[in-house]
């Protein structure tokens, strides 16, 4: 597909990378935002619409969605789903004699993970299978830290589970789905409130920019028809997508 013809479904819209992608898309392009806010101001020409996703991502909610989805797809026929939302929460495994409100935490945490990071990538999954066509693709959110249990395992395996769980969802469309499927795997993203929790980070140097994210993915995977999985790799401000 040409960028300018690319009509895609951004779950995660009004987060840090995910208003990268209509940012960086040609205005000839359409954009649906799917999120629990609406995209910040100033808001791209080519968002044409923004459906609202509600705090509690209820099974019941996402189903709602479903009739508004259906018309904007009868104007704007879907050819991409991009699911950038989610968040991260740390919280290692109990340990032994642990106090009940470590033991919580550790639920706690797991279940946060899970429910916005693993939920959203099934949510969207659905999205893709219901929307796309052959010529479609679908680009999920996974993590550098969960491809090595090692670099999860002592403060957040909540985090790694739910990451490894979006590369299983995109094996197991691979099989059956007709329409591309990949997952790119950042390490850490040049955010605001990265830069606020790691003040002393050299975020100059290999931390990447939303907008180098949104330009390889859009670059590589919808216009040059790449499928995978990717590690996002930046040094010395470049940012490149590495084939695993």
């Amino acid at each position: 597909m040409s960028a300018s013809s690319i009509s895609a479904m951004v779950i995660g819209c009004s987060g840090a990378l995910g208003r990268a992608f209509p940012k960086v898309l040609p205005a000839s392009s359409t954009v649906t935002s799917v999120d629990i806010n609406p995209p910040p101001p100033p808001r791209s020409s080519n968002v044409v619409t923004h459906l609202p996703l509600p705090p509690d991502t209820s099974t019941e909610s996402m189903i709602e969605l479903l009739p508004h989805l259906d018309t904007v797809a009868s104007t704007h026929k879907f050819n991409a789903v991009v699911a950038v939302a989610g968040s991260w929460a740390g919280g290692g495994f109990p340990s032994p004699s642990s106090p009940h409100s470590e033991f919580e935490q550790y639920l706690s945490s797991s279940a946060t993970m899970l429910d916005t990071n693993l939920k959203s990538a099934v949510f969207a999954a659905g999205l893709a299978t219901r929307y796309l066509g052959e010529d479609g693709h679908l680009v999920l959110t996974g993590a550098t830290a969960s491809l090595s249990p090692g670099d999860c395992a002592g403060f957040m395996p909540g985090y790694g589970l739910s990451k490894n769980g979006v590369s299983y969802i995109a094996d197991m469309l691979r099989v059956e789905a007709s329409f591309k499927v990949s997952v790119i795997h950042p390490a850490t993203i040049d955010t605001p409130s990265n830069r606020e929790a790691m003040p002393d980070a050299d975020w100059g140097n290999d931390w990447s920019l939303p907008e180098d994210i949104a330009k390889e993915v859009i670059e590589r995977l919808f216009v040059g028809g790449e499928e995978g999985n990717f590690n996002i790799v930046t040094s010395g401000g470049k940012t490149t997508l590495i084939k695993l």
